[in-house]
């Protein structure tokens, strides 16, 4: 395990992406061909779940100025069934973006109103109306069993059952709203992106549009942000745009969802309940759980409840236990991942019963968790197989000292500060199921021939500084400045397939590829300096620089002569990501076992409640999340202070309503829907990083973007603290 590093960790270097971002001169979608393109606007659907039984898009389409009209009959994934108020009924393509709203009032659209439900229960009751969504049910379950529940609740002194009900709906709202621009040349396909996903996102339209990923060119440059939302989520409206141009005969079309389209027609975060019944002994330890994870699917039939219950069956040390997973689909927008899958409302629905639990058994919930978390000398429970790093334990310890919470902790309902309000605590903690190693990718790094080093990116997103971290692996490697770097993203016809910015999977995954390439690259300088300074290779090493001999490290060469024109010129290093396995020794495992990488975090809260008007004010938030190691330290704390904002606004803020009567969204708009301003965000937030050495990834590290976003519960359970 090297520590000596030259440029990993450190807290000095920024993002390479943050300047142009910051001052504008980055370009997004919506940049490209001015004054040459077509402006496209969406029909969406006045009824929860309904089936078109005619359209006439003939007065749309003799509008002037309009270029083409799509319907369920030309688009590759549309049906005629809707099933959430707000689906995609048609598009319009005109020469501007008036036109084009005039054309949507011209199409006549007849529907068959269909029974549609919005509360899941409903939804799951026997004899319920099929919502559209699933073909024999509304309702898909699954089970996790390990060894005897039953035999674990009758070795239990305390056995304590509780509901938490269903978590809110929301939209993840980022700053630019869903967009691409679309145009082809003969049957190749041009678009330009939002971030995220580019090399994947072109493999994904290829498949819906069935034509060969060669044929499909896409450009994106890190703008715009999606926190998930823009991943698989955004190949919708890339398929849009092109469908509109290939109607169009090929002109540039601008798909840009208005905010109010944007609330309705792109992913939401899904709502989970649960139910626990845990034993313990009275000492606190636990003997059992069983609980049953319920996630609402939605309109789009996307089945979550099996990621709901991983926080609880990863980070509690308990031999017998079942777990439950219960998909309802109901006639709602549609959702997928925000900034992380289910581990936000999954950890929520746990740590509030993690806290009752601990209440029920007379002890203090930080006592309680620190008692029955999983240590590093165990295998996953599930997995059976070893953790490549574990610092939940850690975490926890650091986020409770941040906002004092041993000597701050109390009864329920039983501090009242001095102007009144109500005064409390909360945690939570938990093993993420993110931040591992992915499905395997490639990476090329260039060494120039000024001895400046390329660093081409085949992904990108904006604001997390993936890119700057793997140009500083790259660098490490190579012995060069982080200024010798020059990072390129966005591009899919030029770097290898970067794989899929989802997961936490970048900085581990994308990172083992380039750390292997900087190796590749590596190895043919040292051999080209052996050469040189006639010492074999493996007498060599390489910093500042230069090569040198590591028992002389006078005699040696720079790496601009083993580069320029008049050597043998640039250097190209290609490499491969690996599996998820030990590449270090971890306690009695070897170099090459299989293991289980996971993202973990752990955070605190103190919070005051006004008692007349129910404000609640975050007097301090700590948020400590294990990195392994932090490869781009700033970065990592951006990320994690801005997974506390998100967190505030997912405890606090946060939901889409609607009309329980016609399904109707009721505040599609940033007017009524409450999101923060800069008032609700310079909260005092401390980021903490905990680095245990990840025994998989490069460099000892895995991967962050999930965890720091799936804590918020712990403001809940201050609240709780502070009202009783």
């Amino acid at each position: 395990m090297a520590n000596d590093f030259k440029v990993i960790g450190d807290p000095t270097l920024h993002d390479r992406q943050g300047v142009p971002i910051v001052l504008g001169t980055w370009d997004y979608s919506a940049d490209h061909f001015p004054g040459k393109k077509l402006y496209g606007r969406m029909l969406l659907c006045p009824h929860a779940h309904a089936k078109v039984t005619s359209i006439d898009t003939s007065q749309a389409e003799a509008l002037e100025g309009v270029e083409a009209v799509v319907t369920h009959e030309d688009h590759p994934r549309w049906q005629d069934e809707k099933t959430y108020w707000g689906e995609e009924v048609a598009a319009v393509a005109a020469w501007d973006a008036d036109t084009a709203e005039e054309a949507l009032s011209l199409i006549d659209v007849e529907y068959e109103v269909l029974p549609f439900l919005l509360d899941p229960d409903e939804a799951a009751k026997p004899g319920a109306p099929l919502l559209g969504i699933w073909a024999d049910s509304n309702v898909r379950t699954t089970e996790i069993v390990r060894n005897d529940v039953e035999a674990g609740l009758a070795a239990a002194d305390v056995v304590y059952e509780t509901t938490v009900d269903w978590t809110q709906l929301f939209q993840h709202h980022e700053l630019e709203a869903q967009a691409a621009l679309a145009y082809w040349i003969e049957d190749d396909l041009y678009f330009w992106c939002s971030a995220q996903r580019s090399t994947r996102r072109r493999q994904s339209v290829a498949d819906i549009l069935n034509i060969p990923q060669a044929k499909v060119h896409a450009v994106t440059h890190g703008t715009g942000g999606g926190w998930g939302d823009k991943g698989g989520a955004g190949d919708p409206v890339c398929v849009l745009a092109a469908t509109l141009s290939k109607k169009a005969n090929g002109l540039p079309v601008l798909m840009q969802y208005s905010r109010y389209e944007h609330y309705l027609a792109t992913r939401h975060q899904h709502p989970a309940k649960a139910t626990f019944k845990f034993g313990a002994k009275n000492d606190g330890t636990l003997t059992a759980i069983d609980a049953t994870f319920y996630a609402d699917a939605t309109g789009n039939g996307a089945t979550w409840a099996g990621g709901l219950g991983f926080g609880t069956r990863s980070t509690w040390k308990c031999p017998d236990a079942k777990f439950t997973h219960v998909d309802i689909c109901t006639n709602k927008p549609w959702t997928g991942a925000y900034r992380c899958v289910a581990d936000p409302p999954g950890t929520f629905l746990m740590d509030v019963a993690i806290d009752e639990m601990a209440e029920e058994m007379g002890m203090n919930p930080l006592e309680f968790r620190l008692k029955n978390m999983v240590t590093l000398d165990m295998v996953h429970q599930d997995s059976e197989l070893p953790y490549s790093s574990l610092g939940v334990r850690e975490c926890l310890e650091k986020a409770a000292e941040a906002v004092n919470f041993s000597s701050a902790w109390h009864a329920p309902g039983t501090k009242t500060l001095s102007d009144g309000r109500l005064h409390g605590v909360g945690l939570s903690a938990h093993v993420d199921s993110h931040g591992g190693m992915s499905s395997q990718v490639s990476a090329y790094v260039v060494i120039n021939r000024d001895a400046s080093v390329m660093v081409n990116v085949g992904t990108s997103r904006v604001g997390n500084g993936t890119q700057s971290a793997l140009a500083m692996m790259v660098c490490e490697m190579l012995g060069l400045a982080f200024e010798d770097a020059k990072i390129t993203v966005g591009g899919t016809d030029t770097p290898p397939d970067g794989g899929n910015q989802g997961g936490s999977t970048r900085v581990i995954t994308l990172g083992a590829a380039f750390y292997s390439a900087a190796q590749d690259a590596k190895a043919q300088l040292l051999d080209r300096a052996a050469d040189e300074l006639e010492v074999p290779a493996g007498q060599l090493d390489i910093g500042d620089g230069k090569v040198f001999v590591a028992a002389n490290p006078s005699q040696s060469v720079p790496i601009l002569d083993l580069v320029d024109s008049n050597s043998q010129g640039e250097i190209v290093g290609r490499g491969y990501s690996w599996k998820e396995v030990l590449i270090e020794p971890l306690l009695d495992w070897a170099v090459g076992t299989k293991c289980d990488v996971r993202g973990q975090c752990a955070s605190a809260a103190e919070v005051a409640v006004d008692p007349e008007t129910g404000k609640v004010e975050v007097l301090k938030y700590a948020n400590a999340c294990d990195l392994g190691k932090a490869i781009f330290y700033a970065g990592a704390v951006n990320q994690i202070e801005g997974g506390a904002e998100h967190s505030v606004n997912e405890a606090l803020m946060w939901d889409q309503i609607l009309d329980q009567s016609t399904g109707a969204t009721l505040n599609a708009n940033d007017l009524d829907q409450k999101w923060p301003t800069t008032l609700d965000t310079t909260q005092p937030y401390e980021a903490i990083i905990v680095e245990p050495y990840d025994a998989c990834g490069p460099y000892g590290a895995k991967g962050l973007g999930e965890p720091p976003v799936a804590s918020y519960v712990c403001i809940t359970n201050a609240i709780y603290n502070a009202i009783g």
